[in-house]
């Protein structure tokens, strides 16, 4: 269990603390000052990333046929078209804070 203020609660909700929080996704936090004086309990759950995925992204070269003589004979082979796998972020990951008993 992890002990924890209001004022890192808030520091942790930035951009920059977030993957601070990102633990397991049952991490407990407690809040020892509260501006009523009552000590208070969270549950954090991580909520990573959504992307999505292009498997068609960056084309680096179109089908392509290849022949092949040896002799009298003629081989015709194909090469499937060349891709690069590209995602795009859809939704950034958060921490969600749900409040439970101590």
């Amino acid at each position: 269990m992890k002990l924890i203020c209001i004022a890192a609660i808030s520091a942790a909700m930035s951009a920059f603390a977030l993957p601070a929080l990102a633990g397991d996704p049952t991490d407990s936090y407690v809040v020892e000052r509260d501006d009523r004086g009552a000590q208070k309990c969270y549950v954090g759950t991580y909520y990573p990333a959504h992307y999505k995925v292009y498997p068609k992204g960056i084309k680096l070269r179109g089908a392509q046929k290849t022949i092949s003589v040896d002799g009298n004979r003629y081989v015709v082979g194909r090469n499937a078209p060349l891709y690069i796998e590209t995602r795009k972020r859809i939704k950034e990951d958060y921490v969600s804070l749900a409040p439970t008993g101590c």
